[in-house]
């Protein structure tokens, strides 16, 4: 049925089916309204990778940010960087947009 739809419930007809004793039911039984949510809230996980984890001064690497899912409007303000000691280029996505460098 509808996501949304205020009479979401579901329904059985007792008349098909009997009790230990062979007692048809009568009428209907129904649930409480549900609803369904087709929305995906977990949201996006990413794995950080660095070619090079040992730096020195005046060195740089590629940072790699892999999402398990296609991504967008990341950007650098995205990135938390107080304990990096460095600084952070511009992003660039792949076509797919789940693997940012």
């Amino acid at each position: 049925d509808k996501v949304g739809d205020a009479t979401n419930t579901i329904s059985v007809n007792l008349a098909g089916v009997a009790d230990a004793a062979g007692n048809a039911g009568v009428g209907t039984a129904s649930s409480a309204n549900y609803s369904v949510d087709t929305r995906d809230t977990s949201g996006p996980t990413a794995t950080i990778t660095l070619a090079n984890t040992a730096l020195i001064a005046g060195q740089t690497t590629t940072v790699s940010f892999r999402f398990n899912e296609p991504v967008t409007g990341f950007d650098a303000s995205d990135i938390v960087l107080t304990d990096a000691n460095g600084t952070l280029g511009a992003l660039t996505p792949n076509a797919e947009r789940t693997l940012w460098t």
